[in-house]
């Protein structure tokens, strides 16, 4: 008796997709390598984005702390209410300014008259 495949078809674009992130990765003599310094760079950059979800975790968990004792502090009477808008930076005023100001970009004056045959 003969057996019947029952296989999906072939889609050309999977196929040349797989072809090309093989070949991407493969140094098949056509291409040049990434050199030693590009490779260093790579990988530097490929640990900075692997620790950074942790260090902004780690971030997140230090404001966290802080705000937390400063609550406990301010609960505790050892930190006033006002405390915290004094050390905050204030907005200055902003002065009033009754006249105009007027930029001048003639250059005409700097400009020659010679004209270049074109």
């Amino acid at each position: 008796m003969t057996e019947i495949r029952t296989d999906p078809p072939i889609d050309s674009d999977s196929v040349t997709a797989d072809h090309d992130a093989h070949s991407s990765s493969v140094d098949d003599g056509m291409g040049k390598a990434p050199s030693k310094s590009a490779m260093k760079k790579a990988a530097r950059a490929e640990r900075y984005a692997a620790s950074k979800l942790e260090r902004r975790a780690k971030e997140k968990e230090a404001k966290k702390e802080k705000k937390r004792l400063k609550a406990e502090k301010r609960a505790a009477g050892e930190l006033d209410e006002d405390e915290d808008e004094t050390n905050r930076r204030k907005k200055r005023a902003r002065l009033q300014f009754g006249g105009k100001v007027v930029i001048d970009l003639d250059f005409d004056k700097f400009m020659s008259e010679k004209v270049g045959d074109v």
